[in-house]
């Protein structure tokens, strides 16, 4: 939001005609005749060539829309779709926004000539050459822009009540479910699912949505759960899984092909790599690159066993296994295809199958 910009700080509720988490569309205050409306971003979008495509499709498409019930309820006998873009064309408002004002037959003296004097006289007659020149220079740019949004419409699902912050880069067939919030300057890779809802909200056709800290980067292939909380700056490589519950903190490295599972907790500046069963915790500065699972006693679906905890500063090495509700000690160090069934103290390195101490982790 941009201080004193009227249009994002909205006050006057009542004149609110349509609004989700990308456009607003709202009755003028000053008209021509009742009705008029203005559509604009929710985002601050100062310039047409600013607008995301997905900006530009619900401006349009509701521009269109309400054009159409305009004429039909009002009886009005058309409409002008007026863009003013920058403050030389009549842009007094600088956050772009469209008009459509509904008109009358008879409403302005010579409707054909009002306009067309003003703007479209001649004032600049091309040369053949010219025209020549400047259409085979726009036809190319626009060629070349076009390419990066032809497959748009059909590769990204953005569901309802989805806050989308500044700066957000969202790949192809992305589902973003309702709910969710993705925070400024993130990247989101193609085939991406964010707040996917578990097997009881899937019935019940409804999301919580996930949580997306800024200056997040998450990877093509990567499925984040309903109800996942994740802080700033996260890096999640490719094809990760979260489910549900789970909250990470700020600067965490995940590795491509994790799986995080259920209501697990993870603190700041984490890195993380193999299998986290649910319940799992791993707390600041530590580093899991094996597996964290439970001991499955009885094999039970649904069964609630105790899970791992992973202290401050521990490292769980490439392929070890920690199983069961043990406890790796603050600054231990797992060593790479252990197999600790044990709590392990803290400031200890422990090897083998099972695990056993070796030495005390110096500095």
């Amino acid at each position: 939001m941009v201080s004193k910009c009227p249009f994002c700080e909205f006050k006057d509720r009542y004149r609110i005609l349509y609004e989700n988490n990308i456009v607003r569309a709202f009755l003028a205050k000053d008209a021509l005749h009742p009705g008029q409306s203005l559509v604009a971003p929710i985002r601050h979008v100062m310039d047409f060539s600013e607008l995301l495509p997905e900006e530009t499709y619900f401006i349009f498409r509701l521009s269109s829309i309400i054009h159409s019930i305009l004429v039909r309820e009002f009886n009005y006998d058309g409409t002008n779709i007026i863009l003013n873009n920058g403050n030389c064309a009549g842009q007094r408002v600088n956050h772009l926004h469209v008009h459509i004002v509904p008109r009358k037959c008879g409403d302005i003296p010579d409707p054909m000539h009002w306009l067309n004097d003003m703007l479209y006289k001649k004032l600049y007659q091309p040369t053949k050459k010219e025209f020549t020149d400047i259409s085979g220079l726009l036809r190319k740019r626009i060629q070349e822009d076009l390419i990066s949004i032809s497959n748009f419409f059909y590769s990204q699902n953005i569901e309802h009540d989805v806050k989308i912050g500044e700066n957000v880069t969202l790949g192809y067939n992305v589902h973003i479910y309702s709910n969710s919030v993705i925070g400024d300057n993130c990247i989101i890779g193609d085939n991406v699912i964010i707040g996917h809802p578990t097997t009881s909200q899937l019935r019940n056709k409804n999301s919580k949505g996930a949580i997306i800290g800024e200056g997040s980067i998450i990877r093509s292939g990567t499925v984040i759960y309903s109800n996942v909380k994740i802080g700033k700056n996260l890096d999640c490589g490719h094809n990760v899984l979260i489910r549900e519950n789970t909250k990470i903190g700020n600067d965490v490295y995940i590795l491509p092909g994790t799986q995080i599972h259920s209501s697990v907790i993870i603190g700041n500046n984490v890195r993380v790599y193999g299998f986290i069963s649910n319940r799992s915790v791993i707390e600041d500065n530590a580093s899991v690159l094996g597996f964290l699972l439970h001991a499955y006693r009885e094999g039970k679906r649904g069964l609630i066993e105790k899970a791992p905890i992973v202290r401050n500063g521990a490292v769980v090495g490439m392929g070890a296994m920690v199983i069961g509700g043990v406890e790796i000690g603050k600054n231990s160090i797992v060593g790479a295809g252990a197999v600790v069934t044990k709590d392990v103290p803290p400031n200890k390195i422990v090897v083998g199958v099972p695990a056993r101490v070796l030495r005390e982790r110096g500095d």
